[in-house]
């Protein structure tokens, strides 16, 4: 009896083996086969940040565009085509030197046109109502996301010499750029650009690793930071990169605190405004020896929510801040105080868009600084005049 038991157990043990061994190989080609279809016919799932992968490069300190790159970045549900030329600029390569004169406009997203289409972007617009007004030039769009003021003057030491501008416009955005200037350093994970402190926690996450390669992660990501963040490859990144970027914003209020740079209203100025302003001194001095000989114009895009006193005060209340301990209008002042002493021209936008009669017109949406094709175009208008008189106009 036990002679004829022993291979009928083996038998069914095989079964089993078997069994389990056809249930993962299905298990894996289904997940190949969900992966080849969200390739195919669904993208990145992680929006725009799977969208950029790809399109940033190190360089120096810092980082750039990567020349060359083309990619889809989609705001507002506009999926946007992006073109980076050789050197590093959105857009198609510049004509040759003598065919019009040249001017480069640095800045972080507010100027590269997140959610813009090319044409419709800050520097393509500028050109346009040039053109208009009878000049004719190569506007050069040198604008990045994420860049703050010493990202600008450092892409202005690399492109000045290269681009030989007759104009450079260096702008400042009120919303993040004395955020951005906080020293924390940069690297590319799997092709993503992320803070320092956030991509050495990443290279040591298989979590995140998964995420990042796969579509099939990004789906279960999605679910997760929905339904338990506190599982998320996200919120585990945040977590182990979290001491060093508290120490590297030591004194600075709360992240929940600082929506769109509203804290650098705080009346009187705390010590982290005062650090963000001798960073932005030091941005300006830079700008000037990198434009020595070159006409330099340093503009300031204020967030919207700079833009009238009863949005402002509401943002500061939503924010957990006192509008009682804020003055309207202080950090205006103190960039324009800062460029008076470095002895850069200065021009600030708050008026012109404040009095614009179709203000949430201008940005893409209601809770978000990007601009709409309509508020580039504005945003071009207003600096047509200052860029005018530059060309003796």
């Amino acid at each position: 009896m036990t002679s004829l038991a022993a291979p009928h157990a083996r038998t069914r043990r095989r079964r089993r083996g078997f069994g389990c061994l056809l249930a993962i190989l299905l298990a894996v080609a289904a997940l190949g086969l969900l992966e080849l279809g969200l390739r195919l016919f669904v993208g990145p799932v992680l929006g725009h940040v799977a969208e950029a992968r790809d399109l940033y490069v190190l360089s120096g300190d810092g980082y750039a565009l990567r020349p060359d790159a083309r990619t889809t970045l989609t705001l507002a549900g506009r999926a946007c085509e992006v073109r980076i030329d050789g050197l590093g600029l959105r857009g198609d390569p510049l004509p040759p030197p003598g065919d019009a004169p040249r001017i480069l406009v640095l800045g972080d997203s507010m100027v590269f046109g997140l959610g813009l289409e090319q044409k419709e972007t800050i520097p393509s617009q500028l050109g346009e109502v040039m053109l208009a007004h009878g000049v004719r030039a190569a506007v050069a769009n040198g604008g990045v996301p994420g860049y703050g003021t010493s990202d600008v003057a450092a892409a202005a030491a690399r492109l000045v010499p290269r681009i030989g501008p007759r104009l450079v416009v260096a702008c400042v955005y009120l919303g993040n750029d004395f955020e951005d200037d906080v020293p924390l350093g940069h690297g590319i994970v799997a092709g993503h650009l992320l803070s320092r402190p956030r991509a050495d926690a990443a290279r040591d996450s298989w979590h995140a690793w998964l995420v990042m390669h796969v579509l099939t992660a990004q789906v279960v990501e999605r679910l997760t930071a929905r339904w338990v963040p506190e599982w998320s490859a996200a919120r585990g990144i945040l977590r182990r990169a979290e001491p060093v970027e508290s120490t590297a914003f030591a004194g600075w209020p709360p992240p929940n605190c600082r929506v769109e740079g509203l804290c650098f209203d705080a009346d009187p100025a705390p010590r982290f405004v005062d650090d963000a302003l001798a960073r932005l001194a030091g941005s300006f001095a830079d700008l000037k020896a990198s434009c020595a000989g070159t006409s330099l114009l340093v503009v300031v895009i204020p967030c919207w929510r700079h833009l009238l006193r009863p949005v402002w005060e509401d943002s500061l209340r939503t924010a957990g801040l006192d509008p009682a301990q804020h003055r309207f209008g202080a950090i205006q002042e103190r960039v324009a105080r800062v460029a008076a002493e470095a002895g850069v021209e200065f021009v600030d936008l708050t008026a012109g868009l404040a009095s614009s009669p179709e203000l949430l017109s201008l940005f893409l949406l209601p809770h978000d600084g990007h601009f709409s094709p309509a508020g580039a175009r504005r945003v071009a208008e207003l600096l047509l005049d200052p860029v005018l008189a530059r060309f003796g106009r």
